[in-house]
């Protein structure tokens, strides 16, 4: 029975990662451009799969978890957010001076520099270079807010009401049309809520749902509807472009249930160990894209507007883009692992 459940979490982590992997490599290919077509298409689901996700990989707790839980949110994904931000900090001035950043955002006295930290402590304010940033203080309150809601329901079963409720707020969190700081973070967190409890609707109901869902028509399906909405709706959970709500719903579950069908046909070792560490990947993939920019801005000798400088569609721009903004983090990360084995005395 062990080995059994061994097997079972083996193969639930596995496809985890590789739908993380999955995941992160849209999100690159989004950042970085390419195909304005297919970036549209990316955008109806690639944000939203994490939120599923943590969702899918929550478990109810008691109310005495609740401090605990808490915290190790804010360890694994406030403390990050703080400190890619303070870490860019340091090349802000630099930044603006090279053009990557707008000139006028140069900080001109210690004051500007103190309110802007604060700023980003209270989460209300980023560096550009690390603005992908946004997901983690936004699911570290998604996350809180549905272990509150779940321990109040106090039962076992997925409760109908909580579905109903949450879809109900994120409909018309999504329909308000505010750009103000405080509304941009309500309605990010309701509408991550939401993909959030359907990710834990998923989990209860995995195995009937997978035998109708992972089927190849509904899979063609899936894709062609996708195609379809990205003809006639335009989403950006971060521009706060929801078009419909009901079409981001739509569009987000069918662009989530393609991803877990090919995270479970598709599960190669890289895969896995760039979904395993999609984190660092989200980190620090904006720096390798400033390296591509400073070296087209020498080559082109012009200088750069905004982090992507993208001289027409070109291919090789694009690869090169995608192959620093992995090679970098990923160079980062082993750099952490070869300092803690021998932190560790380990060779």
């Amino acid at each position: 029975m062990t080995d059994m459940k061994n097997a079972a979490a083996y193969k639930e982590n596995t496809m985890v990662s590789s739908a993380k992997g999955i995941g992160i490599l849209l999100v690159l290919v989004g950042h970085f451009g390419f195909i304005p077509e297919f970036k549209r298409i990316i955008y109806l689901f690639h944000m939203p799969l994490f939120f599923f996700l943590s969702g899918y990989l929550f478990k109810d707790r008691g109310a005495k978890e609740f401090l605990r839980y808490v915290f190790r949110k804010i360890k694994s994904l406030y403390f990050p957010f703080i400190a890619c931000n303070l870490f860019a900090m340091f090349f802000h001035n630099l930044f603006c001076r090279i053009g990557i950043y707008n000139a006028d955002d140069l900080f001109l006295n210690v004051a500007e520099v103190l309110k802007h930290i604060v700023r980003i402590l209270l989460c209300i304010e980023m560096e550009d270079i690390v603005a992908p940033m946004w997901f983690l203080p936004v699911l570290m309150a998604v996350s809180i807010v549905y272990f509150v809601l779940r321990a109040i329901v106090k039962n076992e079963e997925i409760n109908t009401g909580i579905t109903v409720l949450i879809f109900l707020m994120a409909y018309m969190l999504m329909s308000i049309n505010r750009n103000s700081g405080i509304w941009r973070a309500v309605i990010l967190v309701g509408t991550g809520l939401w993909m959030f409890h359907i990710g834990h609707l998923y989990r209860h109901y995995e195995n009937k749902m997978r035998e109708k869902l992972h089927q190849f028509p509904v899979i063609l399906g899936c894709i062609a509807i996708e195609i379809l909405l990205s003809l006639i709706t335009n989403i950006n959970m971060i521009r706060m472009q929801f078009s419909n709500p009901i079409f981001f719903s739509l569009g987000a579950v069918l662009g989530i249930n393609t991803i877990l069908w090919m995270a479970e046909i598709v599960q190669p070792d890289w895969l896995c160990y760039i979904g395993r560490n999609s984190l660092t990947v989200l980190e620090w993939h904006y720096w390798g894209a400033v390296m591509v920019t400073i070296l087209q801005t020498v080559i082109y000798k012009n200088t750069a507007n905004g982090i992507i400088v993208y001289q027409g569609t070109k291919t090789i721009w694009f690869v090169t883009y995608m192959a620093f903004g992995i090679g970098l983090p990923l160079l980062i990360l082993g750099g952490k692992e070869i300092l803690k084995n021998n932190h560790s005395g380990e060779l």
